[in-house]
């Protein structure tokens, strides 16, 4: 069967037109990353306090204030207790005159709600999400609930974009997910509640992850084993990159509304980009749609100045590879080994429990630290650019780290540096030192985070690799639900509670993580059984994916032990 593997050897593993179409992949993702971390400006917290009386009208110049800032300060300090948010003085306004000297407490002691509303310090923040939709007091919980309300979007877009991917290509599900977030991230600008704005923000979760998954599997797909993991860091340090320029943009655009229309408007222009994204050839080559897959195939043979023989179109391969081999008897017998089939192996099992738990944790302190930049105690768009520069070094240096010390310690060293920077930080004092410390943990997350999806793919056996990866992907989504809550507790309960719970879950994480055997430089496992004997038992050397690439396609079909498809899944 002809795949594009056969091509590999004529095209290579990351020639000019991979690069074109990496250089593409990453201008759909950098403003991938603009929705998941906007509420983080959206929903800034700033000071708030009870609204003046109506009965008190301005009249700044009889009572011999120069401007009207000094007039309001002065009746806040009149009828507001000290350090007072959600409450004032229950004075009969319509009977008592306003003075400087006024002293409420001479009249009473009894305080009552905000009943004509909140006045808030829009010194920093011209208008949030808090102050047009009053997300205070007892409704200031609910900034993370609609957090909460968009990671669910993701778990839902993993189904509905990845079985649209796979059914009709990646190329439309890309422009559909572009063409959702322009739509509903301009809706979203002229929301008139909040009902409005996490209904909205659902399907801008949605469709980002969507487009992030086919993205992501599109770029991939162009290329050869061995540049994968390559092609996996420009992305993730172009998600970074993203993150970088909303803290610019935040900035500049102090207004939320001014803001999402900034973020969401220009997508429109990237429909201008369709004719420059080709179709995966391997997706139309899985299909068997030879026909549509060979200009897609010869177009980057062109690129590269390569000339393909004639023959290759009209060769189909007798051989099948032995995971096609594989497939078909699990065809013959009728049975499909999925999530089910692992649970039933004692070993692949607690293993997949782990890596599940693993991928949960990681997400959940990645976004548990991205979303608390504003209370480090420094300026928030500062520390939110940092937050995502810290990234890049993070992805690109875990590369290097991996190939000379594994997967299993560092991803252990990772999770437990993680854990430990983010309880440092509930006994340091907001500021510079504090922020600090979380990007420490911050760094060593974002390491972590990518070094599990490379784990991942080589832990779990061929006939199950898809499954497995599919089941860590929906709990690290799952932690989007979960996380926003224990935000909220901060909130409710404890401040420094939130923090804690993320530092003690990645040290634990960090810990079961040296249960998983290491897999550098071993095979990957083709069957159930060798799996589940995995890490009993020493395997012998594996050939290398860079090597892989310069197989021949006859060769590469007698080859045992072909290298990770790292491209099953991406969250």
């Amino acid at each position: 069967m002809l795949t594009f593997d056969d091509f590999i050897p004529f095209l290579g593993a990351f020639g000019p037109y991979q690069r074109r179409v990496l250089f593409l992949a990453c201008i759909i993702v950098i403003p991938n990353s603009f929705h998941v971390f906007a509420q983080v400006f959206f929903g800034a917290t700033t000071d708030h306090w009870c609204s003046n009386p109506r009965q008190w009208k301005d009249n700044c110049s009889t009572w011999g204030f120069n401007t009207t800032r000094e007039c309001e300060e002065a009746k806040k300090a009149v009828i507001i207790p000290p350090g007072a948010k959600c409450s004032r003085y229950d004075l009969a306004f319509d009977s008592v005159d306003f003075s400087a000297d006024l002293n409420a407490t001479d009249y009473t002691n009894i305080t009552s709600g905000c009943e004509d509303g909140w006045t808030y310090d829009r010194s920093q923040y011209t208008r949030t999400i808090i102050h047009d939709f009053d997300l205070v007091c007892d409704r200031a919980f609910l900034p993370d609930i609609a957090l909460s309300v968009f990671g669910v979007g993701p778990v839902v877009g993993t189904f509905v974009f990845g079985w649209f991917s796979d059914w009709n290509g990646r190329r439309p599900a890309m422009f559909i997910g572009v063409i959702s977030i322009a739509i509903f991230g301009t809706i979203l600008a002229f929301s008139v509640n909040y009902a409005m704005y996490i209904t909205i923000r659902f399907f801008i979760g949605m469709a980002n992850t969507g487009l992030y998954l086919a993205t992501f599997v599109w770029a991939t797909e162009f290329v050869g084993p061995s540049k994968r993991t390559m092609v996996g860091v420009f992305i993730a340090n172009a998600w970074a990159v993203g993150y970088m320029l909303l803290s610019v943009l935040a900035y500049f655009f102090r207004d939320w509304r001014t803001l999402e229309l900034v973020i969401s408007v220009p997508m429109f222009l990237y429909l201008f980009l369709i004719p420059f994204f080709p179709e995966s050839a391997r997706w139309l080559l899985s299909k068997g749609d030879i026909e549509k897959a060979r200009p897609v195939i010869e177009k980057a043979a062109t690129c590269g100045n390569i000339v393909l023989p004639e023959s290759i179109f009209e060769e189909c391969d007798d051989k099948l590879t032995k995971e096609d081999e594989a497939e078909d008897n699990i065809t013959t017998t009728g049975k499909t080994l999925s999530l089910i089939d692992i649970m039933r192996y004692p070993n692949m099992r607690w293993r997949t429990l782990n890596m599940m738990f693993n991928w949960w944790v990681n997400s959940m302190v990645y976004y548990g630290l991205s979303l608390s930049t504003s209370s480090f105690g420094v300026n928030d768009y500062l520390a939110a650019f940092v937050s995502a520069a810290v990234e890049i070094p993070a992805y690109t240096s875990s590369l290097f780290v991996i190939e000379k010390w594994g997967r299993r310690v560092p991803v252990c060293v990772y999770l437990v540096v993680s854990g430990v920077a983010c309880i440092m930080t509930t006994c340091i004092p907001v500021g510079i030192w504090k922020t600090c410390v979380a990007m420490i943990g911050k760094f060593s997350i974002s390491a972590s985070y990518g070094v599990i999806y490379i784990y991942a793919t080589e832990l779990f056996p061929t006939p199950v690799r898809s499954s497995g990866l599919g089941a860590c992907c929906m709990a690290s989504e799952l932690s989007g639900i979960v996380t926003p809550l224990i935000l909220t507790l901060g909130l409710l309960i404890w401040g420094p509670l939130p923090l804690l719970i993320f530092g003690g879950a990645a040290v634990i994480a960090g810990i079961l993580t040296l249960l998983f055997p290491e897999t550098m430089g071993e095979p990957l496992q083709e069957t159930m059984e060798e799996s589940e004997a995995f890490g009993k038992k020493k395997k012998g050397p594996s050939i290398g994916v860079a090597d892989y690439d310069r197989l021949s396609p006859t060769d590469r079909s007698e080859d045992k032990t072909s290298p990770a498809n790292e491209d099953d899944c991406a969250c």
